[in-house]
């Protein structure tokens, strides 16, 4: 079962969608590493955190401008991919402003550093909650934080980052499946290449670059191409009918996402080495394969990069009895033993649908058959070239993509 919820708190808005189906198992083996198995249900932001989002952010918690984080990237202004304008003139408060049309299209330009800071203004309630503490603990009060290497998901969190399983789950595995629950090769809910085009109906479709960018068709084929002056992102959730099975858009394209993971632990750079998924506006569709996975030094703010974020605080879903995540058959035969033994009741397979038509939408098929009578003994259980980043390991591909590279845009 998949749902979708709207958590308002103070400023900013962050539509989930419910990721369930716990214990599901891993997804295909990458170079000696597997994803995607979670054994909690969770919920993750439907689409990768908009400019309209993080302007909110800068404005309540650097209404003078001072930057004191590095929150602002300059780039976020001078580039015509960036959303997000700076007025050192304008009003407290004001300071931070979004470029025309540009308010509903991913945040970029931001670090990891600047990932976890919003998260952790979320995780602690919005206003003028701090940056610092929360979900993550950053120490120093320093841009890159002392000991960045350590920087854990604190115990109690609830806004947080995604795990790279967390985020591979969301994006791939489908418990309905043809065959039998797995993942999709790609997070489109497709095992073919995604179709580089414009925003709109199309199903299998993503921003990135096919016959030339989706914005520009016949136009590049590779991040070199790009042109300066145009903006080649589109608004969250613009392909309308390429979703995965829980809900969320654009992990197949638009821009590469942070996640928690910290990767080469033994690289040189103090600010650590940090996990990123999905796909982008300037790599073919190959990249966002199931077999593909990213890594970027920390500290790394480019054109390509963004961001979503987690809720461990996940409401039950009506319907969710034994509060697994998922509206199933084990949410009736779970309770059964206790009815049975307590109360003496009688519940059968024609009880079971009755309850799964009315909390799970769509009615299962008229029969019985699949659902054998419970008693008191029987319970049913049923990381490319990427700009700017460094490219840990990924499988190769058709397009031949398997190196690393270490780049900056």
């Amino acid at each position: 079962m998949h749902v979708a919820s709207a958590d308002i708190v103070f400023a900013v808005t962050i539509d989930w969608a419910t990721v369930g189906d716990t214990g599901n198992y891993g997804g295909p083996e990458s170079y000696g590493r597997t994803f995607g198995a979670v054994n909690y249900a969770y919920q993750i932001g439907k689409y990768e955190v908009t400019n309209a989002q993080y302007a909110e952010f800068l404005n309540i918690k650097d209404p003078s401008g001072t930057n004191p984080y590095g929150l602002y990237n300059a780039k976020m202004g001078t580039d015509a991919n960036g959303g997000i304008l700076f007025d050192a003139t304008a009003n407290q408060g004001s300071k931070y402003s979004l470029k025309q049309g540009s308010g509903q299209q991913p945040v970029n330009f931001v670090s990891w550093f600047d990932s976890v800071r919003f998260t952790n203004w979320l995780n602690n309630g919005q206003g003028d909650a701090d940056t610092e503490t929360g979900a993550y603990t950053l120490q120093g009060g320093t841009t890159v934080p002392t000991g960045a290497k350590a920087i854990i998901r604190n115990s109690g969190a609830t806004i947080v980052l995604p795990t790279e399983d967390e985020w591979y789950k969301a994006a791939y595995y489908d418990p309905e499946k043809t065959g039998g629950a797995g993942y999709w090769t790609y997070p489109t809910r497709s095992d073919s290449v995604p179709t580089s085009t414009f925003p709109g109906p199309t199903p299998n479709a993503a921003n990135l670059i096919g016959n030339g960018f989706a914005m520009t068709p016949g136009a590049g084929t590779r991040p070199l191409d790009i042109v300066p002056g145009i903006n080649y992102l589109t608004n969250v959730g613009a392909y309308t009918a390429s979703s995965n099975y829980y809900g969320t858009f654009d992990q197949a394209g638009n821009v590469y996402e942070w996640n928690e993971a910290l990767l080469m632990p033994e690289a040189a750079t103090t600010a650590g080495v940090r996990g990123v998924m999905g796909g982008s506006f300037y790599n073919p569709g190959e990249y966002g394969t199931n077999l593909g996975w990213f890594a970027s030094t920390a500290t790394v703010e480019n054109v390509g990069q963004g961001f979503r974020v987690v809720n461990l605080a996940t409401p039950a879903a009506p319907g969710d009895f034994n509060g697994d995540g998922s509206v199933d058959n084990a949410d009736l035969t779970d309770p059964i033993r206790g009815w049975e033994a307590r109360f003496g009741v009688d519940l059968d397979g024609g009880d079971f649908l009755d309850w799964q038509r009315n909390y799970s939408g769509p009615s299962p098929e008229a029969t019985t058959a699949g659902v054998p009578e419970p008693n008191a003994s029987a319970i049913v259980l049923t990381i490319a070239t990427l700009a700017g980043t460094l490219r840990v390991r990924t499988r190769r591909t058709s397009s031949g993509h398997h190196c690393v590279t270490n780049t900056t845009k």
